[in-house]
């Protein structure tokens, strides 16, 4: 009897290793493994042909043409990926709160820092950084005169769910007394102060 083994790196994924445990065993055995994974005809799924776009538009399609306003996410299925069940991405970030957060931000960069602005539209901080970022750069566009594509923008916030008022997530930011064992929260400091000095006495 012959065993086959497969070998895995360097070799090949095609290469075999063959050891004989009794004489004139087959050899045929390296070709029906290769077989049984290989050469199998795929399964394709029983479906029949799919009616033209204007049809199914027409029929099924009409609910998704015009969605109610203010209904969230409209996909055909339960979630947007099929084959991935435990996607479930959170609405964006409303262009009205957006604006609202880099308005605040620019009038006073000492009051709302990225973690006041966190706390009060209650996003986290990655997320509130994120939109400073691409505000900003929003703004070096409009001073390029680089267009800037609203009309998709308000159409993609239309139809995931994106709501004008605060998005609240799902881990708000933790808020910490200043009396915690492990001193006060960070905050950011202006540019120009003197951290080498304790005025905590």
């Amino acid at each position: 009897m012959r065993a086959v083994v497969p070998v895995r790196g360097p070799v090949g994924a095609g290469a075999w290793r063959m050891y004989a445990t009794r004489a004139g065993a087959d050899t045929q055995a390296p070709k029906q493994a290769q077989r049984r994974g290989r050469d199998r005809p795929r399964r394709l799924l029983p479906r029949g042909p799919l009616p033209p776009y204007r049809e199914w538009l027409k029929g099924d399609g009409e609910r998704f043409r015009y969605p109610a306003p203010g209904n969230g996410p409209h996909w055909i299925g339960a979630t947007p990926f099929p084959l991935n069940p435990a996607f479930h991405p959170p609405p964006p970030v409303h262009q009205g709160v957006r604006d609202d957060m880099w308005k605040l931000h620019t009038q006073d960069p000492q009051q709302w820092t990225v973690r006041s602005l966190s706390n009060k539209f209650r996003l986290s901080l990655e997320r509130t950084e994120s939109v400073l970022r691409l505000k900003a750069l929003e703004e070096e566009f409009v001073q390029e005169g680089k267009p800037l594509q609203t009309e998709l923008q308000r159409h993609m916030e239309r139809l995931l769910g994106a709501r004008p008022s605060f998005t609240v997530e799902p881990r708000p930011v933790p808020t910490s007394t200043p009396h915690s064992p492990r001193g006060a929260p960070y905050e950011e400091l202006p540019e120009g102060t003197n951290t080498s000095v304790c005025t905590d006495y």
